[in-house]
């Protein structure tokens, strides 16, 4: 079976592109973790869009992105990231300063 490959523009209301691997100053995100983080999820749900990250020992870090303003806040945790996914919801999101 062939792989198939599709690029997501992530963008605010006003087209700007937000890149959901850097904060808001440039920062990578992934590198303040400590690297070896791969995608676990991504989801858009019309107000917001969220990406979920994963690393080998089930570390997470779930990005929020404002669709309207195109705020980017951070929520992390050091196990379940199924769980933390499934409850993205109710996840405590600051931004990059505090989250890290």
């Amino acid at each position: 079976m062939g792989s198939i490959t599709t690029k997501v523009k992530i963008g605010d209301e006003d087209e700007n592109v937000i890149n959901p691997m850097r904060d808001e100053t440039g920062h990578n995100i992934l590198e303040a973790l400590g690297g070896g983080y791969g995608l676990y999820a991504a989801l858009y749900d019309g107000t917001d869009t969220y990406v979920c990250y994963q690393d080998k020992n089930d570390r997470w870090m779930i990005t929020k992105i404002n669709n309207a303003t195109g705020l980017v806040t951070y929520a992390k945790g050091d196990s379940d990231t199924a769980t933390a996914w499934s409850n993205r919801l109710s996840q405590t999101y600051a931004d990059y300063s505090t989250t890290f």
